[in-house]
């Protein structure tokens, strides 16, 4: 069970720890932008440094979306309005960003703003997702799945096309990818049939044989056994996304495994949660000097 006094105990000491031996005397300087994130930040550093060596700056300089919802400007044009109002909806960009990125579009030649508007309505308007793993794609069929090199027997499950990105940037992974387009999250209203569970399901049992069996002994181009790789966040959602889908693909017989879990690379084992500390041991691994 979540304990937040325990949690926050160990984020003080951490931080005194941290300025112990990096900037012994030192002050802690902190962004505040009257959110939750830096308010917390803000406590935690008072509690472990008192509040003599912590120093705050109000932040940010530019935007924050919810100060920004009650900032009026009287716009000279209704264009100009109307510019800043679709600017303003993207993730991310407050109003205030939104008027200097419309005054910033007015500067440029005619060219280059319709360059950009084209390139956007091509991007809603022709882009494609492709068939098998609902990657995005220029073709009904995306270039790694349409690779015969890859490893058609590896199934690699993510959330977003953004996770395939990072996955392939690390050159590690020569499989296939199941894009999710979301995870399951009762408080935001999705559930299963509103992201491609359903199709991934249907995607394994092609591989089924008559009797209905995933032939997971077939080995795949690198010698492997059939995979599906379940790679996604290590939050509740993202535990109970897993979870259902292994209840749905489990049936054929596949080999179902998840990203190794545990300790971070320069990670302090006195910092360490329980959940993340007894996964790094139930996931040791040889040791290789």
């Amino acid at each position: 069970m979540f304990d937040a006094v325990k949690v926050k105990d160990k984020c003080v000491l951490w931080i005194r720890d941290f300025f112990e031996r990096n900037g012994k005397g030192c002050n802690a300087v902190l962004g505040i932008s009257g959110g939750k994130d830096s308010s917390i930040a803000a406590a935690l550093c008072v509690e472990a440094l008192g509040k003599d060596r912590v120093i705050g700056v109000l932040m940010p300089c530019g935007d924050q979306h919810d100060i920004d919802m009650a900032y009026k400007e009287n716009y000279p044009s209704k264009l100009l309005e109307e510019a800043v109002d679709a600017i303003s909806t993207l993730p991310g960009v407050g109003r205030r960003s939104a008027l200097r990125l419309a005054l910033h579009l007015l500067k440029q030649p005619a060219e280059n703003v319709h360059h950009f508007t084209a390139a956007i309505d091509n991007l809603r308007d022709e882009v494609k997702y492709c068939q098998t793993c609902r990657m995005i794609s220029d073709n009904d069929i995306c270039s790694i799945c349409s690779d015969k090199s890859r490893d058609h027997r590896t199934i690699c499950v993510v959330e977003s096309v953004r996770d395939v990105m990072s996955i392939e940037n690390t050159g590690q992974f020569h499989g296939v990818y199941h894009v999710l387009g979301g995870i399951i999250s009762p408080i935001n209203g999705i559930g299963p049939s509103d992201i491609t569970i359903k199709e991934l399901v249907q995607r394994v049992a092609r591989f089924a044989s008559p009797e209905g069996m995933f032939e997971a002994d077939a080995p795949g181009i690198d010698g492997t056994p059939a995979e599906v790789i379940l790679a996604l966040s290590g939050d509740v959602e993202g535990e109970t996304t897993a979870f259902y889908i292994y209840r749905q693909i489990s049936q054929y017989g596949i080999k179902v495994s998840s990203l190794a879990r545990g300790l971070g690379f320069g990670d302090n084992l006195e910092y360490a949660d329980e959940l993340t500390l007894g996964r790094s041991i139930v996931n040791r691994q040889i040791f290789k000097p």
